[in-house]
C-alpha cells in the first residue's frame, strides 16, 4: 500500500477564505445501525454516527465538515454541545483570512478547557470538524475541489484495504476480500491470544503470502500484552515487506 510522495508545499495554492464573517454554525446528526455486526475489543458498534458541521458565512457561502463520534454511544450529544456552546460563540461575527488562523484561535481558547475537562480528544475532534468545513469553504471560494486546492496534481487512485475482519467469520470475510481483489486487510484483535493468533493465521492462509495484514487492538492491550503479541508479527508481515516491524495499530494504551 505504498503511496508516492505528495507534492511539496511550494507547489500548493495560497489558501484564503471569503471576506465575510461567520454567521451560523450548525450540526446535523445521522445515525444508522450497521447491516452486519461490528465488534470491537472494548464494545460493539451499535450505530454508525455522522456529525456534520455546517459553517455559513454572512455572504451565504457554506462549508461542510464532519466530526467522528461513533464512541461512546452518547458522543454525538457531547459533540453538539461542544460545537454549539464552545466553538460557535468563538466564530460567529468574526472573519478569518484562512482556515489555519481560525484553527489556531479555537485551539488557543479551547485546548486548555479540554485538558481541564479531562477530554482533550473530544475538543480536538469538534475543532477538526469545523476545520474541515472551513477548508471546504476555502475550496469553494477558490472555485476548485479541495484536492486541487491542496495539490496541483492530486492522486486519482488510492489503495484500499478490507477492514474489520473478526473476531468471528474471518474466513468468510477474507474470501470476500479476495473476490474483490483486495491485497491488504485489517484483523480485529484484542479478544485473547488464542483467538487473535487463529484469526490472523486464517486471514494469512486465505489471502496468501503477498497480502498485507494489519492487526487493530483498539487500545485493548496494556504494554505487557503488547509484548506478548509478538507471535502475530511473522504472520501479519507480508513476504515482500520492506520492514520487519509488526503491522499492528493502534498498539497499546499506556499502563
Amino acid at each position: 500500500m505504498d503511496l508516492k510522495a505528495a507534492p511539496s508545499a511550494a507547489e500548493t495554492r495560497v489558501v484564503t477564505l471569503p471576506d465575510a464573517a461567520v454567521a451560523e454554525v450548525r450540526c446535523r446528526v445521522f445515525r444508522a445501525r450497521p447491516t452486519e455486526p461490528i465488534a470491537m475489543s472494548f464494545a460493539p458498534l451499535t450505530h454508525r454516527v455522522m456529525v456534520l458541521i455546517e459553517v455559513e458565512l454572512a455572504d451565504g457561502s457554506v462549508g461542510v465538515g464532519e466530526s467522528w463520534a461513533n464512541y461512546p454511544s452518547w458522543a454525538w450529544r457531547e459533540r453538539i454541545a461542544t460545537i454549539q456552546d464552545g466553538i460557535a460563540p468563538l466564530l460567529k461575527g468574526r472573519s478569518f483570512p484562512d482556515p489555519a488562523t481560525a484553527q489556531r484561535a479555537l485551539l488557543a481558547r479551547l485546548a486548555p478547557l479540554g485538558r481541564q475537562w479531562g477530554a482533550p480528544g473530544p475538543v480536538h475532534q469538534a475543532i477538526s470538524g469545523v476545520d474541515m468545513a472551513l477548508w471546504d469553504l476555502a475550496a469553494r471560494h477558490a472555485g476548485t475541489s479541495l484536492a486541487r486546492l491542496l495539490s496541483p496534481s492530486p492522486r486519482t487512485e488510492l489503495p484500499v484495504y478490507g477492514s474489520s475482519l473478526g473476531p468471528t467469520g474471518v474466513a468468510e470475510v477474507a474470501d470476500r476480500c479476495v473476490a474483490l481483489g483486495l491485497t491488504a486487510v485489517k484483523v480485529k484483535v484484542g479478544f485473547g491470544a488464542d483467538t487473535d493468533l487463529a484469526n490472523v493465521g486464517t486471514a494469512r492462509r486465505i489471502l496468501g503470502d503477498e497480502a498485507q495484514i494489519f492487526a487493530d487492538a483498539n487500545q485493548a492491550w496494556q504494554l505487557t500484552e503488547r509484548s506478548r503479541s509478538s507471535p502475530l508479527w511473522p504472520i501479519s508481515a507480508s513476504r515482500g515487506s520492506r520492514s520487519h516491524s509488526p503491522a499492528i495499530a493502534p498498539p497499546s494504551w499506556p499502563s
